[in-house]
């Protein structure tokens, strides 16, 4: 193999392996976060996600207060969504919240066994959001679909 196609060869290697690096670095968003249809926003970042969910961004632009709602704790969608929107387990995220509780700063917010109660909750509450599997199917509540954005 002659030198100039030697160099080819090793640079289409070198942009395969950095591609495949960075999309088994990306964690899979294996959630949907949904609103209250009257929620004045149609996107948010993975930053104002986790402020919310932490309750350091209270309210929506509308000045509706924002009212979050959480899985619980051992479900499977809840780990995906705190590894991706907190760069953090469920354990961390539970200590912050017990800390919260005993400064008489704050309370988490409520939890839900299900995806069924997570949308029955956000469309019964105004500033309601949550999220669910990202299989569970919208169609039959008045909630709208968040885009997450980097």
């Amino acid at each position: 193999m002659n030198p100039i196609n030697r160099l080819v060869l090793i640079g289409i290697v070198y942009v395969i392996l950095l591609w495949s690096a960075a999309v088994i670095g990306q964690p899979e968003r294996r959630f949907q976060v949904i609103v209250h249809e009257d929620v004045p926003t149609d996107t948010l970042t993975l930053k104002q996600l986790s402020k919310i969910y932490l309750k350091k961004q209270m309210h929506w632009k509308n000045g509706v207060s924002i009212e979050p709602v959480d899985l619980v704790e051992n479900a499977g969608t809840r780990e995906y969504f705190s590894q991706h929107i907190h760069r953090k387990k469920v354990s961390k995220i539970k200590a912050y919240w017990q800390k919260q509780i005993f400064t008489g700063r704050g309370v988490p917010p409520p939890e839900k066994k299900t995806d069924r109660e997570v949308l029955e909750y956000v469309q019964s509450h105004p500033g309601g959001i949550g999220y669910i599997s990202n299989k569970t199917s919208l169609s039959k509540y008045r909630v709208k679909k968040i885009v997450i954005t980097e």
